[in-house]
């Protein structure tokens, strides 16, 4: 018989300091089951430049089981580093390297693949211009729906002398981020768990996102999923656009994902300023939560923000007086 490996393209781009998973699948082209008696192994190292010399992470997956003609699941968890001498990396894997199951051929055990390893998404908007009037055209765009990441995945598993396929699923929730007025704003009111506020102040974001079973899979252990391990909002007067400069990333902040210290405001607080020219009416933010790899890849979830009410604006609390 013999023993190959391919790799399991990623779906998405590798980034620095931020968490994968790479998976690949094992292939046996014989008629006698791999179980757990074999001892079959598969390695994995990731490394970088191309020849090697600085190695990231090196893993080995223990008691592989494969059915005979047929094939099974493989991946490994680890981190590129968040500072690194070059852009690509590199990753191996190696099914049966100690020859511990026979094959009648060696030379076709390994899966190479490189990855560009991009910096990490950032992103921060323009602070509030004294303007005001809207943009010419502008009207108040529809919020996104939202968009639930799920990911799906099988498994071959060797149990009381027979092979059991195991489905694994997860999901990403959130509840609706809450905006809150800042407590320095003179407009915030608060009626029925709802806000109020004039244009041109600015509002603290929270949001909560976790990993969940999904119905009718299993929950996997941990070493087979992340976290989110990324968030940026977006917002209704930038058309709800994710292009840097018209969205702003998130920073974890204990349990919570919140706005970054915004320079432009007193004591640098986490806040993002509404338009002076924003309409009266429902004020919706729009959250990606991003980089929650599994096996089957990486997924991420939108929602929008539980809605503040735009009543009025700043200009209202400013007038000239006379002696």
């Amino acid at each position: 018989g013999d023993l190959t490996i391919q790799v399991i393209q990623p779906n998405a781009d590798y980034h620095m300091g931020v968490t994968v998973i790479t998976s690949y699948r094992v292939y046996n082209g014989s008629s006698r089951d791999i179980t757990p008696d074999d001892h079959l192994k598969v390695t994995f190292r990731a490394y970088y430049p191309e020849n090697g010399s600085d190695v990231i992470c090196e893993q080995t997956w223990e008691d592989v089981v494969i059915p005979a003609n047929d094939s099974n699941l493989v991946y490994f968890k680890w981190t590129p580093p968040e500072i690194i001498s070059a852009y690509i990396v590199y990753t191996e894997a190696v099914v049966n390297p100690d020859r511990a199951v026979i094959e009648s051929d060696y030379d076709n055990n390994t899966a190479d693949m490189q990855q560009y390893n991009y910096g990490k998404f950032f992103s921060s908007t323009p602070n509030t211009q004294y303007e005001r009037e809207a943009p010419s055209g502008y009207t108040v765009p529809n919020t996104p729906s939202i968009q639930s990441g799920t990911a799906t995945w099988s498994m071959w598993a060797y149990e009381n002398g027979a092979f059991v396929k195991k489905e694994y699923g997860i999901s990403i929730y959130a509840a609706k981020p809450v905006l809150v007025p800042d407590p320095d704003s003179p407009s915030r009111e608060k009626s029925g768990g709802y806000w109020t506020m004039k244009s041109g102040y600015g509002f603290t974001i929270s949001y909560n996102p976790s990993i969940r079973s999904l119905d009718g899979y299993l929950f996997p252990t941990s070493d087979a999923y992340t976290s989110v391990q990324g968030a940026t909002a977006a917002f209704p007067e930038f058309g709800y656009s994710f292009m840097s400069g018209k969205c702003r990333n998130l920073i974890k902040n204990g349990n919570k994902w919140v706005f970054m210290p915004n320079v432009h405001a007193q004591d640098s607080e986490r806040l993002h300023f509404t338009p002076l020219w924003f309409p009266d009416g429902s004020y919706v933010v729009s959250v990606l939560g991003y980089d929650v790899w599994t096996p089957a890849g990486m997924i991420s979830h939108r929602i929008g923000s539980k809605p503040l009410t735009i009543e009025g604006s700043a200009y209202d609390d400013w007038y000239l007086g006379k002696d």
